[in-house]
């Protein structure tokens, strides 16, 4: 597979300096490991049968051991890590997962990504995932399409094999499952502006757990995004919340029109729920109203020339 991008440039951009993004974990190289696990770069089994084969994606038995011993040690939880391509051979790097439920995703430091390149071209990701089939998850292929990285799945410990490869996917709108800093309130945010209006949203670092931190993501960022706050309320504005016991604005929904929104919170699936302006529980919650400025420049243009 050949790289036609700077991975960790890429990275960068799609989630700032700051480190956390999904896919990537604290931990130093273990280099030696590394390269014991490489072994000679020959095919080996093929990795998920024909299915891996036709995208070219194989590991020798070292590799596959390798990953096996990791995805053990890592029980309960999900073991992550990276595959690179070096002069002798493949070889993978154990990375710490740091995502905040370890048993259920997982997440990678960008410094451990960084490392890996001084070490060879990353060519893939790999984890585990424990108790169920190695199918990729809604999780696993956003992340896949963010970091633009095919993703290696072994379920442990019945040593079953999954892949998946970046080809464009977005999961629906409707019922997709949470997952926080891959599919949340803001990836949903992204997604609608995306499919429905043609406006490309930038994505914001956010670490687990960001709102118990006193951080403000949101009022932080929203005029980066290209919002503007308004009193009035119109179809596609977004609605900045601060939820009760929470202390900053933690969550974000889009107004679709005819007294309903559209959002995404912890526990749920994403959907459509009413919402009153002036009343009920998400009103009260609601602390601005934004709307983006490309869409204000829409509705001036649809207005009538004055005579």
């Amino acid at each position: 597979m050949e790289a036609d991008y700077d991975t960790l440039a890429h990275a960068k951009q799609l989630f700032g300096e700051k480190p956390g993004f999904p896919g990537f974990a604290r931990r130093p190289v273990e280099l030696p490991e590394a390269r014991d696990a490489a072994g000679s770069g020959e095919e080996g089994g093929k990795l998920g049968g024909e299915a891996l084969a036709s995208q070219g994606m194989a590991l020798n038995d070292d590799l596959k051991a390798f990953i096996r011993r990791h995805a053990q040690e890592a029980m309960p939880n999900e073991a992550c890590g990276l595959i690179v391509k070096l002069p002798e051979g493949e070889a993978a790097i154990r990375c710490q997962n740091t995502a905040a439920y370890p048993d259920k995703n997982f997440r990678i430091h960008p410094r451990d990504f960084e490392a890996a390149e001084r070490c060879g071209e990353v060519i893939a990701c790999y984890h585990s995932h424990p108790y169920r089939p190695a199918r990729a998850t809604d999780e696993d292929k956003t992340s896949s399409e963010a970091c633009k990285l095919p993703f290696v799945i072994l379920g442990w410990p019945t040593d079953t094999w999954g892949f998946y490869s970046p080809c464009g996917w977005r999961a629906q709108l409707l019922g997709r499952p949470f997952c926080h800093g891959v599919l949340d309130c803001y990836t949903l945010v992204r997604d609608y502006y995306h499919e429905r209006l043609g406006i490309e949203l930038p994505d914001f670092y956010r670490d687990d757990l960001w709102w118990e931190k006193g951080e403000e993501l949101f009022l932080d960022n929203f005029e980066k995004a290209g919002f503007v706050e308004v009193k009035d309320l119109q179809p596609h504005d977004g609605l900045l919340m601060q939820l009760p016991r929470h202390k900053v604005v933690c969550h974000a929904a889009i107004y679709i029109g005819d007294s309903h929104m559209m959002h995404h919170i912890p526990g749920r699936l994403s959907g459509v729920t009413v919402y009153t302006a002036d009343a009920g529980y998400w009103a009260r919650s609601t602390r601005k109203i934004v709307r983006h400025r490309e869409m204000i420049e829409r509705r001036l243009a649809r207005r009538p020339a004055s005579c």
